[in-house]
């Protein structure tokens, strides 16, 4: 995936609402000690550490279909 920089170091995202358990709440990520609680639905702007570990970070399939696959975390669109 093309990557959209904002600045050199922030990027400008909007993570989605999902469904199942949490699929609605903010977005808690720690980075190197800073704390960010991303509101979900909403353009933010963070930087490009924070939008590395969204865009990395795994889970179990919640539907029961997936027969124990990993996969995305968030849903995330990236504002360019």
């Amino acid at each position: 995936m093309k990557e959209k920089i904002v600045s050199k170091d922030r990027v400008r995202l909007i993570v989605n609402t999902q469904d199942g358990p949490g699929g609605m709440d903010d977005v808690f990520v720690s980075v190197n000690g800073r704390a960010y609680l991303i509101k979900r639905d909403h353009e933010v702007e963070v930087p490009a550490e924070v939008y590395q570990v969204l865009e990395s970070s795994e889970g179990p399939a919640m539907d029961g279909r997936s027969g124990g696959n990993v996969v995305k975390r968030f849903s995330i669109n990236v504002i360019g």
